[in-house]
């Protein structure tokens, strides 16, 4: 059993999420100039813990990278791509 928990890590469902929320408008009230996102493309080093409850479920959480100077024992760091493109009809 896993019993990780750590204020740093969240569930990597969240992090797709967070990342893939292109529902906001940017709008000047002033001018009446808007931006509306129709694609981004993300690329991050991501650093993953695989954690398993009492129950047999497992859960994947993740963080930006935890460790900013080499050692001797890194964890693993992954590389993340993430391309969202808006639809018609958001």
């Amino acid at each position: 059993m896993n019993n990780f928990s750590s204020a740093i890590f969240i569930p990597f469902s969240n992090t797709l999420q967070q990342l893939a929320d292109l529902t906001d408008r940017l709008e000047d009230a002033e001018t009446g100039q808007a931006l509306e996102i129709e694609q981004v493309t993300v690329k991050l080093p991501i650093e993953l813990n695989v954690s398993i409850t009492d129950e047999d479920t497992l859960t994947l959480f993740s963080s930006p990278p935890t460790q900013t100077v080499e050692t001797t024992v890194l964890p693993v760091f992954h590389r993340m791509k993430l391309t969202i493109v808006a639809t018609n009809g958001e």
